[in-house]
């Protein structure tokens, strides 16, 4: 079988086969492996894109972790700016550091899922399971801001985009079962 597949790569001038020991794809030219032209998750572009994915998640953990200090100060101006009572600003509050735990995990599983596209293993298990850690995520912050919704009712708005986001991540994370799926199949057909 290897032997018709390098016959195949020899004809065909320009091929790029998936080598399945190390998960990546090797540019082939005239049968021969291009010296140092290893492609390791996509173009240079779509690595480009990864870091700065990967550098704005570093920066909202950041943020989550400096809001949590600030908050109760922000929650005392923000009340006064609003006049809002003392029950709405404790709902906010409450519903922020109640979020705060699902915020930073769904963070750093984002964190992990991208380190798996920047190594070439996206469509593996474990990325869909992280991926159904953010979804689960996103659904604790919809019932933690379901919960504060009846002190401070614009949280309802938060409740009701982490629900549409609960549906979006679930769907694209059946799209990555597929996908994993489709791509083992693909591996054991070479």
């Amino acid at each position: 079988m290897a032997a018709a597949v390098e016959t195949l790569n020899r004809r065909a001038h320009t091929v790029r086969p998936y080598d399945a020991r190390t998960a990546k794809c090797r540019p082939y030219e005239n049968g021969r492996l291009i010296a140092g032209a290893t492609i390791i998750g996509g173009t240079n572009m779509q690595n480009k894109a990864v870091k700065l994915s990967l550098a704005a998640v570093a920066l909202l953990i950041l943020a989550a972790v400096g809001l949590a200090v600030a908050m109760p100060w922000l929650a005392k101006w923000y009340a006064e700016y609003r006049m809002i009572r003392d029950s709405g600003r404790i709902a906010i509050l409450a519903a922020y550091y109640g979020c705060l735990p699902f915020a930073l995990t769904a963070l750093v599983c984002l964190w992990r899922l991208l380190r798996n596209i920047q190594a070439g293993r996206a469509f593996q298990e474990s990325s869909s399971r992280l991926m159904a850690v953010v979804s689960w995520c996103c659904l604790g912050v919809a019932l933690v801001a379901l919960a504060a919704f009846r002190w401070y009712p614009p949280l309802i708005f938060i409740t009701l985009s982490m629900i549409f986001l609960f549906l979006i991540v679930r769907v694209v994370r059946n799209c990555f079962i597929a996908a994993t799926a489709l791509q083992e199949e693909n591996d054991l057909t070479v």
